[in-house]
């Protein structure tokens, strides 16, 4: 298959569940005492995500936060590490994860959860007012053919309705998708087998199923074919109805 845009792929009723369930929610301060301190405001300025689907697979994002800024200052304490949340689901363990803040090694703190590893990463004491780069490398097991990998969702507010995470997929040289994704692909190159595609905020997942040659009648083509026999149907009864008015006025 050619590169090009993609047209939007059908989420399927468990995809689109677990789509919400991974979206992260705006961070809230604690509520304290007049005088109390609080964090800074952090706020999601872009992220960069690539997926490399081999064995195992492999995570390698990159995310950008502005700290500070507007609601800052009297007692707006320093920032000491930024939350996130990474969901785990059966079969998919996620491990050898690694994390930088602007280029430098850190240990991050891996809290493991029932439903969900929180992963936490310090920060410098002077990351008030300025952008922080963060970049966090792991793996996650998984049967060949399906991908549903999660992705580190940070807890902070997205920037905007700007789409700033860019999420690329490169799937097995010589496979394509053979089922509807998540999230959206927006972009395919390398003859099918890198997917892009860009968000307004960060997701929790990445699913598809994938396979060697092209994919049959997946539910993004049948989409696809509807809407095209229905331009189709539409174009055909305007010029019926063209003619037919023609014919009343001759």
């Amino acid at each position: 298959m050619p590169g090009g845009r993609g047209r939007p792929l059908a989420i399927g009723p468990v995809l689109l569940v677990a789509s919400v369930l991974c979206l992260a929610g705006a961070s809230v301060p604690a509520v304290g005492s007049s005088t109390a301190q609080v964090d800074p405001p952090v706020t999601l300025a872009g992220a960069t995500v690539t997926v490399d689907v081999g064995e195992p697979r492999r995570v390698d994002a990159t995310y950008r936060f502005r700290i500070g800024g507007s609601g800052g200052g009297t007692g707006t304490a320093s920032l000491p590490a930024i939350d996130g949340t990474v969901w785990r689901f059966p079969g998919r363990e996620v491990d050898a994860l690694a994390a930088r803040v602007d280029g430098t090694p850190v240990d991050p703190e891996v809290t493991r959860e029932a439903r969900h590893l929180r992963v936490s990463v310090p920060v410098p004491d002077d990351a008030t007012d300025r952008t922080v780069v963060v970049r966090i490398r792991y793996r996650v097991a998984g049967p060949a053919g399906r991908l549903r990998l999660p992705l580190w969702v940070p807890t902070a507010r997205p920037a905007g309705v700007d789409r700033i995470v860019e999420v690329t997929v490169r799937l097995p040289d010589g496979t394509r998708v053979q089922s509807a994704a998540f999230p959206t692909v927006g972009e395919r190159r390398d003859d099918g087998s890198v997917l892009v595609t860009r968000l307004p905020q960060m997701p929790g997942l990445v699913a598809l199923r994938y396979g060697p040659g092209s994919p049959g009648l997946t539910l993004d083509r049948a989409v696809g074919l509807a809407g095209v026999g229905t331009l189709v149907g539409l174009g055909a009864a305007w010029a019926v109805a063209r003619r037919r008015e023609g014919t009343r006025v001759a």
